[in-house]
């Protein structure tokens, strides 16, 4: 099959072809992209998730100011990670 999209104005096509018994898959734009990307660290990425949980929680379900939910959920993020590196440094 063939799918493609454009992202950036550029042209993504992905291709899967049978080729001796396995696919290949190609991906253009994703790997010319590799060069000049960036990933987040996690320290711990199920903690570092549940503090976002946690403040659209308390924003949606109780009531609470959403600058304020975002602000708690930074602060404790930033507290996880500090704890993490002050291990290792």
């Amino acid at each position: 099959y063939l799918m493609s999209h454009r992202q950036r104005g550029l042209e993504a096509v992905v291709t899967v072809e049978p080729m001796g018994g396995s696919d290949w898959v190609r991906i253009g734009a994703f790997s010319a992209g590799l060069a000049y990307s960036h990933a987040t660290s996690f320290v711990n990425e199920k903690a570092q998730k549940n503090f976002i949980v946690e403040a659209y929680d308390n924003v949606i379900l109780g009531g609470m100011d959403p600058c304020e939910a975002l602000n708690d959920a930074a602060a404790g993020e930033q507290a996880l990670i500090d704890d993490f590196w002050a291990g290792r440094e």
